[in-house]
């Protein structure tokens, strides 16, 4: 699937959406109400989330550490805490 973008979707423009609805379907299916937000217990690597969304491994990198900074999802050891449910379900329309 070609972006509309061109180089402009190849930075994670189109990508996002992607990771919000991974995270949104992780969260629902085996998510549970703790660490402040909704703990997936499911450590997968960058590159793990890379091949799961069809993306590179710095796409993957530069998404997550955004969504650190702003609180959406934080990644612990052994998982992620989905924060920011809202910006998620907000993304993963697009």
């Amino acid at each position: 699937y070609q972006s509309r973008q061109g180089v402009a979707g190849s930075s994670g423009g189109r990508i996002e959406p992607r990771f919000a609805r991974l995270f949104l379907k992780l969260g629902s299916e085996m998510g549970r109400e703790e660490r402040g937000g909704i703990f997936i217990p499911l450590a997968l690597s960058r590159q793990e989330l890379a091949d799961l969304t069809g993306t590179t491994i710095e796409t993957a990198i530069r998404i997550m550490s955004r969504w650190g900074k702003l609180d959406v999802v934080r990644s612990e050891k052994d998982g992620f805490v989905i924060l920011d449910r809202r910006t998620l379900e907000t993304t993963g329309a697009e």
